[in-house]
Order: structure tokens, then sequence, then C-alpha cells
């Protein structure tokens, strides 16, 4: 059963002539299209969203290490050559 939008919309466009109800009748499938079109990017956008969040986790964990490698190296580096 159609929602009392769709039932009003129905009844509104069945009161223009023909020709104007498949002009009306174009419109709504191109936008119908685009609203489709646009749900399938939001939902690709959104588990690409996640994929990048995970990217930039294991980045930052990798700086992180680097860093910090980077800082037992040099510390030891500088202890040996102290001697």
């Amino acid at each position: 059963m159609p929602s009392a939008g769709i039932a009003t919309i129905t009844r509104m466009v069945e009161t223009l002539p023909e020709s104007l109800q498949e002009h009306v009748a174009d419109h709504l499938r191109e936008y119908i299209q685009e609203l489709l079109d646009e749900m399938k990017w939001e939902q690709a956008f959104s588990r690409s969203q996640l994929q990048l969040e995970a990217m930039e986790q294991r980045a930052s964990q990798e700086i992180e290490k680097r860093e910090s490698g980077s800082i037992f190296w040099m510390m030891t580096y500088a202890t040996d050559t102290d001697a």
C-alpha cells in the first residue's frame, strides 16, 4: 500500500492531461534515479571512510614505532660514542 504522500501525488498527477502526466513521470524517474545514485555514493563513501580511518590509525602507529625506535637508536648511539 502506497504512503499518503504517494497517494496524494498520484491524485494530483491524475488531474493533469496525459501529456503532462508523462512529463511529470519523466521528471520523477530522473529524480528517483539521482536519489538512488546518491545513496550508492554515500554507501561507497561510508565504506571507504572506514577503510581510510583504519589506514590512518595504522600509519599513526607506524610513525610512533619509528619515532620511538629513532630515540632508542640515538640514545644507544650517543652512549656508544661517549666511551
